[in-house]
């Protein structure tokens, strides 16, 4: 009659499916582990934002926006950008604030800091808008202090020539 199958090949097919796998798990791992490293990196950046050590949180987000584009560039521009608006940064820049919040929501459309992004564009256009407002008011009242002070020159001059 017939010889009896041996069971050897049985399991073949699953041992290729496991090792046709490995390398997506490995991959996966490996994502999920440089994602983790970046958001720390983040989360230090965002302490040294609070504590006011801003150079430093601004060279923690550059480094995650170049290492990790991919996975956390959004998150990091992000940060960049509350760093350049943040009034107490000496090297406080509404413009580069303006760029990294347009960036985030010109590039990264599935971004879940998309709308924040378009809310702080809103208020930090709004924001700069005021200002050019203020400093053209201070520039009329330096203006008028000058006219004033002219008037009271000439009224002085006046009098003594009253006087005389």
């Amino acid at each position: 009659m017939g010889t009896k199958q041996t069971r050897r090949r049985k399991h073949l097919f699953l041992h290729l499916a496991c090792l046709g796998l490995l390398p997506f798990v490995i991959f996966g791992c490996l994502h999920f582990s440089k994602k983790l490293q970046g958001q720390q990196i983040l989360e230090e950046g965002m302490d040294q934002m609070v504590s006011r050590q801003y150079e430093a949180a601004m060279a923690k987000n550059l480094t995650v926006l170049n290492s990790f584009p991919q996975i956390l560039a959004d998150q990091a521009l992000f940060q960049i950008g509350l760093l350049y608006a943040h009034p107490e940064n000496p090297n406080q820049n509404y413009e580069k604030s303006l760029e990294s919040f347009n960036k985030i929501i010109g590039e990264f459309s599935e971004s879940r800091l998309r709308h924040q992004a378009q809310l702080w564009v809103l208020s930090i256009r709004d924001l700069i808008a005021k200002e050019r407002e203020i400093g053209k008011l201070n520039n009329k009242i330096i203006s008028l202090e000058k006219t004033v002070e002219l008037q009271k020159f000439e009224i002085t001059r006046l009098q003594k020539k009253f006087e005389t």
